[in-house]
Order: structure tokens, then C-alpha cells, then sequence
């Protein structure tokens, strides 16, 4: 249901993506490569909007979540949510979820030191 509203707005953003600021073309052209199945060119999207607006925590959830945690690289994925950490220390999803990911790679004792 979400992503087939997604696919109905995309033309219309793309249409007005000039007007938008910068960090929500990022979000629109990210969108936009996810729905077609281009995960590659949706992760350098990430990687470019990470690097342009380091202190935002939206493209570091997304490689977290969508590109790391659904596919298994499960410490790709705690390294993201630690930068995570450096930007909101006071997230603790961002904790919880890095203990479920130690716990699913089955790092046990670094869950215990956390």
C-alpha cells in the first residue's frame, strides 16, 4: 500500500524537485531507486547525502535498516547505529537495536559490555 503511494507521488515530486532543499531531493532521488530495485545506486545516494549533511540521522537509519540489517550484514549495520549514536546519544533505539543485532550474530559478551 506504502510503496504503491510512493510510485503514485514520485512523478509529481520529481516534477517540483527543484523547489525542494537539498536534503529532501536526496530523500526523493533515494526513494526513487529503492522502488525501481536499485539498491547499489540507493546506497551511493545514502553514502553522498551522509557525507553532504553529516550531522542528520536519516540516511544513517536507512543504511542501517534498509541496506545492512534486511540483508544480514549484521555488523555493518551496529557500526552505522554507533554513528548513530555519536549524532543522538540519547536514542536508545539505536541501543536496543544494536543489542538485537550482537544478539542475532550471536556476539553475546559484547551485548554485555554494552
Amino acid at each position: 500500500m506504502m510503496l504503491k503511494k510512493m510510485s503514485t507521488l514520485l512523478p509529481l515530486l520529481r516534477e517540483q524537485l527543484y523547489k525542494l532543499p537539498e536534503r529532501y531531493r536526496f530523500h526523493v532521488n533515494y526513494i526513487e531507486f529503492i522502488l525501481a530495485g536499485n539498491f547499489v545506486r540507493g546506497e551511493a545516494i545514502l553514502e553522498e547525502w551522509k557525507r553532504i549533511f553529516p550531522a542528520g540521522p536519516v540516511p544513517g537509519w536507512y543504511l542501517a535498516v534498509n541496506h545492512y540489517e534486511n540483508s544480514g550484514q549484521f555488523r555493518k549495520a551496529v557500526k552505522e547505529y554507533e554513528s548513530l549514536l555519536e549524532i543522538q546519544p540519547y536514542e536508545g533505539d539505536y541501543l536496543l537495536k544494536i543489542a538485537d543485532l550482537y544478539f542475532r550474530e550471536g556476539l553475546f559478551k559484547q551485548v554485555e559490555a554494552q
